[in-house]
C-alpha cells in the first residue's frame, strides 16, 4: 500500500472465512463445511497524526524441553470483537504483537492491557518500558494489568513473563489436546502400585489436570495409551519422577 499511496494508510486487520482473530496480517483460508467460496477481507486506516506503537512481549521461563503455549490478553488494546488477543511462545522462542494506537492526551482513556490467567503457568513479572519516555504507564503491583497513556511518536514494549507453576505436593498429571477433545488414560507404575488416571479435555488446547492420592517413595513411570474407542487420547510418552512428586 505504501507505493501508490505513500505514508496514507495503515494496516488495520484481515478477515478471512475462518478467522483465528489474532488481529495480525497474516490468515490461513480454509473451507467452512458447505461452502464453495471463500473471501478475504482486509481493512486499512488511516493513521492519526499523533500515533505511537505498542508492542506485547511474551517470554516463558521453563525447561527447554516444555511445548510451545498459547496465552490470552484481553482489553481495550485490540480491536476484535472480544477485545481478545492471544501470543504463542516456548522457552527460547518468545513471542510479540505490535499495536499502531492513538496517542492518549491529558485525561484521556488509557489503553489497557491483561493477561488472562492460564492453568498450570505463573505471571513472574511484567513490565512496560517507553522508549522515548513521554509516555505515562502503570503496571499494578500484584497484577497482571497494565496502563499505557501513549505519547505521539513513542513506543512503548510490554513484556509479560511466565514460569510454570509449582505443582503441589504429590503427583499431578495433565493432558492438553489439539484438534478435537476427550479422555486420555495415565498408567502411573511404581514399586507395589499401578493405578490408572484418567484424565478429560472438553475444549481444544487448554489443558485439564487431575491429581493423584499421595504416592510411596520410589520411582514413578507415567504413560499415556490410546484407546481405539475414545476420542482425543494420546499415544504412549513414559517420563519419570522420583519421590512420588
Amino acid at each position: 500500500m505504501n507505493g501508490p499511496y505513500p505514508s496514507q494508510y495503515g494496516f488495520g486487520a484481515l478477515r478471512c472465512a475462518i478467522d483465528n482473530y489474532n488481529g495480525d496480517n497474516v490468515e490461513y483460508i480454509a473451507y467452512p463445511l458447505g461452502a464453495r467460496h471463500v473471501f478475504c477481507f482486509a481493512y486499512y486506516v488511516t493513521p492519526p497524526p499523533t500515533s505511537g506503537t505498542i508492542v506485547v512481549r511474551k517470554q516463558l521461563d521453563a525447561p527447554p524441553d516444555v511445548a510451545e503455549h498459547r496465552f490470552q490478553f484481553e482489553g481495550n488494546l485490540s480491536f476484535n470483537a472480544d477485545g481478545r488477543f492471544a501470543l504463542t511462545a516456548a522457552p527460547g522462542r518468545p513471542s510479540a504483537q505490535t499495536f499502531y494506537r492513538a496517542a492518549v492526551s491529558a485525561g484521556g482513556t488509557p489503553w489497557r492491557l491483561h493477561e488472562i490467567a492460564e492453568p498450570g503457568w505463573a505471571l513472574i513479572d511484567h513490565s512496560c518500558v517507553s522508549q522515548t519516555g513521554a509516555s505515562r504507564i502503570g503496571v499494578p503491583a500484584e497484577s497482571a494489568d497494565a496502563e499505557i497513556a501513549l505519547a505521539a511518536g513513542d513506543t512503548v514494549t510490554c513484556t509479560y513473563r511466565n514460569g510454570l507453576e509449582p505443582a503441589p505436593s504429590g503427583l499431578t498429571v495433565g493432558k492438553a489436546t489439539r484438534g478435537t477433545a476427550g479422555r486420555t488414560d495415565f498408567l502411573i507404575r511404581g514399586p507395589g502400585l499401578q493405578a490408572e488416571a484418567p484424565v478429560t479435555t472438553t475444549a481444544v488446547d487448554v489443558p485439564v489436570y487431575e491429581r493423584l492420592p499421595p504416592l510411596p517413595p520410589g520411582a514413578t513411570r507415567s504413560a499415556s495409551r490410546p484407546w481405539p474407542s475414545r476420542v482425543g487420547t494420546g499415544s504412549a510418552a513414559p517420563c519419570a519422577a522420583t519421590g512420588g512428586s
